[in-house]
C-alpha cells in the first residue's frame, strides 16, 4: 500500500497503519486517511462538492484529495479508495453539541446522496429480511424468536409515515453516526448523506437511553429544544419505532461478519425500547400529532 500511495499521490506515507477498511499515515506533520469506499462514483462526486460547501461555511470535514489523474477515486487491488486529509483527529465519542452543525440546511439539489424516502427504503429492507428469514428458518434460532417483534415495529413505522403530509426539510446528515461514534467519524465526508435532521437526533437519543445515559425528562427537553415541526415529529416517532439498532446487527450476522449471539443485546433492550416508544408516543399523542395506536396505549 505504501508504494500505491506514493505512485498515485506523490506522498510518502510515514507510520502507515491499517484499521478496518482504511489506512492512516502521516506526512509533513499532516495526518491522512486512505479509506475504501463502497459508495458510487456519482455519490462520491456529490460528497466532494458537499465537502466544499461545508468548507466555505467554516465546517471543515476531512478534505478529499485528488490523485495524479485528477480523480477522486483511486482503484487499488480492485477496490475503490479515497484519500483524505484528516482535519479532526478527535477520537472522543460524539455528543449532542457535536451533531448540532449538521442542522445546516442548503438550497441546491443532490440526486444521489439523498436518503429521505424512508418508506421506500424501509419497505425494501423488510421485504428482503422476510425473504432471508424464510431461506434460513432453521439456521438462526435467536433471530427466529425475536424477528417478529422487530418486523412488527418496522411495519408500524412504515404505516405511520403516511401521516407525514409533506416532503421533509432536508439537512446534512450521516449514515451511521451514533452516540458510540467518534468525532473523527463525524467529520468523514464518506459518512455524509442528505436527510431529515431528526435522523441523527433520534439515533443518538435511543443509544443514550439504552445505555442509561439519558433520562425521560432529558429526552423530552431535547426534543422540545429542536422546535420540531409537525412533520418532523411524525418522522421522529416513526424512526423511534423502526428498530435500526436490531436490523444493523441482523444484517452483519446474515453476512457472517458477526456471531448470532450479538443479537442478544437487542433482545435485552426490548423493555427499554418499549419504554422509549411509550414516552414519545404519549408526548406526541398529547399534542395530537400522531394517531392513536392501541397496542402502545396498553403498554
Amino acid at each position: 500500500m505504501k508504494n500505491a500511495i506514493l505512485y498515485y499521490y506523490n506522498i510518502k506515507p510515514d507510520n502507515l497503519r491499517k484499521k478496518g477498511n482504511s489506512y492512516n499515515f502521516e506526512n509533513n506533520g499532516n495526518t491522512y486517511i486512505l479509506e475504501e469506499s463502497k459508495r458510487s462514483k456519482e455519490e462520491i462526486v456529490e460528497l466532494y462538492n458537499l465537502s466544499y460547501y461545508l468548507y466555505v461555511n467554516n465546517i471543515y470535514m476531512h478534505q478529499m484529495i485528488l490523485n495524479n489523474n485528477n480523480e477522486i477515486i483511486t482503484r487499488i487491488d480492485n477496490k475503490d479508495y479515497i484519500l483524505m486529509l484528516n482535519y479532526n483527529n478527535d477520537i472522543n465519542k460524539v455528543n449532542l453539541k457535536d451533531i448540532v452543525f449538521f442542522k445546516l440546511p442548503f438550497n441546491f439539489k443532490y440526486n444521489y446522496i439523498v436518503r429521505n424516502n424512508w418508506r421506500k427504503l424501509w419497505t425494501s429492507k423488510i421485504d428482503n429480511i422476510e425473504s432471508q428469514i424464510s431461506e434460513h428458518k432453521h439456521k438462526y434460532k435467536m433471530i427466529q424468536k425475536s424477528i417478529d417483534y422487530f418486523i412488527g415495529l418496522a411495519e408500524n413505522a412504515i404505516q405511520l409515515l403516511l401521516y407525514a403530509n409533506k416532503e421533509p426539510d432536508l439537512f446534512i446528515s450521516c449514515i451511521n453516526i451514533s452516540k458510540n461514534s467518534s468525532v473523527n467519524e463525524l467529520y468523514n465526508p464518506l459518512n455524509m448523506i442528505i436527510d431529515s435532521r431528526v435522523r441523527l437526533l433520534c439515533e443518538y437519543i435511543r443509544g443514550a437511553f439504552f445505555d442509561d445515559n439519558m433520562c425521560e425528562e432529558e429526552i423530552i427537553n431535547i426534543i422540545n429544544s429542536y422546535n420540531l415541526n409537525r412533520n418532523e415529529k411524525i418522522l421522529f416517532f416513526s424512526r423511534i419505532l423502526f428498530p435500526t439498532f436490531y436490523f444493523e446487527i441482523y444484517e452483519k450476522i446474515i453476512l457472517e461478519a458477526k456471531e448470532e449471539k450479538n443479537i442478544e443485546i437487542c433482545i435485552k433492550n426490548i423493555d427499554k425500547n418499549n419504554k422509549l416508544i411509550s414516552l414519545i408516543y404519549n408526548e406526541f399523542s398529547r399534542l395530537k400529532i400522531i394517531p392513536e395506536i392501541e397496542w402502545i396505549k396498553k403498554m
